[in-house]
């Protein structure tokens, strides 16, 4: 229903001779872009015997988010795992884009985050962990939060 509001009014405006937004429109599709933005971790387990996982960022707003897709980060228990710092580049996730990380156990736990490397944990304790990642629209911003487990050999922990 919102979605219908906002092409109502740009074609309205694209009828009349030009495609001019108004502030209440540019204000609907930012709001909808604070609601729209999400993070997910797929599988949500991670084990030695299944230790990858995809962490997906995916823009389904009407308008672009900003996002610094190197300054991701995993925490475990409210304390930072990895990365110890990151590149400072600024992207933009387009109106329908995605962008996916893979989360892996093991090897050496990444010390620098980029956007397109691969995410090593290294040898970590088994519980819940929590993937982040900040995201903008407009003047404001906000964390986006997907948690996934890390359990190990043998099922699932009961130290969480």
């Amino acid at each position: 229903m919102k979605r219908r509001t906002l092409l109502a009014g740009a074609t309205a405006s694209a009828l009349a001779g030009g495609v001019v937004f108004s502030d209440g429109i540019v204000e609907f599709a930012r709001a909808d872009a604070r609601d729209a933005v999400s993070l997910d971790v797929d599988p949500g387990v991670l084990s030695p015997d299944a230790p990858e996982a995809t962490a997906t960022v995916r823009n389904n707003a009407l308008v672009p988010v900003r996002a610094n897709l190197a300054a991701w980060r995993v925490l475990h228990e409210g304390e930072f795992v990895v990365p110890e710092k990151w590149v400072q580049p600024l992207h933009e996730l387009a109106p329908g884009e995605s962008h996916d990380y893979t989360v892996r156990l093991g090897g050496e736990p990444t010390q620098t985050g980029y956007s397109d490397a691969t995410v090593r944990l290294g040898d970590v304790d088994p519980g819940e962990y929590a993937f982040r990642l900040d995201v903008g629209v407009g003047e404001d911003s906000r964390t986006l939060e997907a948690r996934f487990r890390v359990e190990s050999d043998g099922g699932s922990s009961e130290d969480v």
